[in-house]
């Protein structure tokens, strides 16, 4: 593709226009490519240049650059045009957009099946795997990522990609009812993704290991299992605070607190309380530091009502009840202290510790809690967090094996996930792309720094 030419788009489309006419289709190739080059032109002005383009490359046998270019406008009949012009991997890319595009209406679990029979035949397992679960076919699917995840297992050099593909297995047999075999394939994903993680972070990829993590979390919350999203948050926060990413690391700190509460998880919760608060305020963070003691007290009192109400030891309670004490004392709500020293009293505990929690609670009559400034992470300090479902989104990279064009090609048939921009540019790469992967290793240098 010619570098940008100076020109306006619309003088460089009239003379594509008029070489085309002329019949000299290199020439209108060349000066549409420049017209397309011009990515920030308004919707209205770029569309029909990329309509030309796609009939000038049709015309000069390119089918894939011109369903490329109908990607991005979106030209269901256009495209269907082409598909028989097009390999199978594109033929079912287009099928799994027009199902994307018509995501609730009759025929998309149609276009996903067209596309998943396609994906399957070419030997793109993942990606037939999750057409199939999107038009609900999750026996397929359940079929698709069991014969994936043994063919990762059997060649044993990507944990990663092998724990993923368990986790797959194990969300669509829960899908199907069948909880042994899930809970069989999350055992396998937890043990597969440690292992990737830790080899992560012994080779320095921690981004990567970031995302072993997160999966666990995931699976923590499928599989209802609360130690692996515990592992999960507790590396996720460590990480995180190592990069000094503390505005994360705080956010993450309170999903986990909620989910632990939702969990009624109440001592994990404390635990990471405790750690959140000591992080918050060393980080000068007062206010978060101290909602975080005042959800640890809250916790612990929590963790005694429990142990009280399935009649456990007297001494469980008490221990958490002191633990909430310390954590409301060092907030100066001794209103409250006053209060779980006199609840202390009322355990079935030695007399003698029985009596001297009564004194103390005499001690606090009257004292009125101190007003305390706490809240949680403030909303202009949160950060868009939203974590992508990489069971999927990495097992399509990986099945992509760094390909450019399909890369690029996802991008352009996006649109809710991409600006017209990024689409415009990732549609010029795709078309470089193609050229540079068809000469399968022999491209002139300049193809590559043009696709750079």
């Amino acid at each position: 593709m010619s570098a940008q030419s100076n020109a306006p788009l619309k003088v460089l489309h009239q003379q594509g226009q008029q070489a085309r006419s002329a019949g000299n289709l290199p020439q209108a190739l060349a000066v549409l490519q420049q017209a397309a080059l011009k990515t920030s032109a308004r919707e209205s002005d770029y569309v029909p240049v990329l309509k030309d383009l796609a009939d000038v490359m049709l015309r000069m046998g390119q089918p894939r650059g011109a369903l490329t270019v109908e990607w991005y406008r979106g030209a269901a009949e256009q495209e269907a045009a082409l598909l028989d012009s097009v390999p199978p991997v594109d033929r079912a890319r287009t099928l799994q957009a027009w199902g994307e595009r018509d995501e609730s209406g009759s025929r998309a679990a149609e276009h996903y099946a067209q596309a998943a029979a396609i994906y399957e035949q070419a030997g793109r397992i993942a990606h037939a795997a999750i057409c199939r679960e999107r038009c609900k076919d999750f026996t397929s699917a359940r079929r698709l990522w069991s014969r994936l995840a043994e063919t990762l297992s059997r060649s044993g050099g990507d944990h990663y990609a092998a724990g993923l593909a368990r986790f797959n297995l194990s969300r669509t047999c829960t899908e199907l009812g069948d909880t042994t075999a899930a809970h069989g394939a999350v055992v396998a994903a937890v043990h597969m993704l440690e292992e990737a993680a830790d080899r992560y972070e012994r080779i320095g990829q921690r981004e990567r290991a970031f995302d072993c993590y997160q999966v666990l979390i995931a699976i923590g919350k499928q599989s209802g299992q609360f130690e692996h999203e515990l592992e999960g948050y507790v590396n996720v926060v460590r990480i995180l605070r190592e990069d000094n990413l503390r505005y994360y690391a705080l956010q993450s700190y309170e999903d986990a607190l909620d989910n632990a509460q939702n969990r009624q998880e109440f001592s994990a919760g404390a635990t990471l309380a405790q750690e959140m608060g000591a992080y918050a305020s060393a980080e000068g963070l007062t206010s978060v530091a101290n909602h975080a003691a005042s959800a640890q007290a809250s916790l612990w009192q929590q963790v005694a009502q429990a142990a009280i109400q399935r009649g456990g030891p007297a001494e469980m309670a008490e221990n958490a009840m002191l633990a909430a004490i310390v954590s409301l004392a060092r907030l100066g709500q001794f209103q409250d202290v006053g209060r779980l020293y006199n609840a202390l009293s009322g355990l079935d505990l030695e007399q003698a510790r029985k009596d001297h929690y009564g004194r103390a609670a005499k001690r606090y009559h009257q004292v009125q809690n101190a007003t305390i400034d706490s809240a949680p992470l403030p909303s202009h300090l949160r950060q868009d967090a939203a974590f992508p479902d990489v069971w999927h989104v990495d097992l399509v990279e990986w099945e992509q094996q760094g390909s450019a064009a399909a890369a690029c090609g996802d991008i352009v048939l996006e649109p809710a996930n991409w600006s017209e921009v990024t689409r415009r540019r990732a549609m010029l790469a795709r078309l470089q792309a193609l050229d540079v992967e068809a000469a399968r290793g022999q491209a002139p240098t300049a193809s590559l720094v043009r696709l750079a």
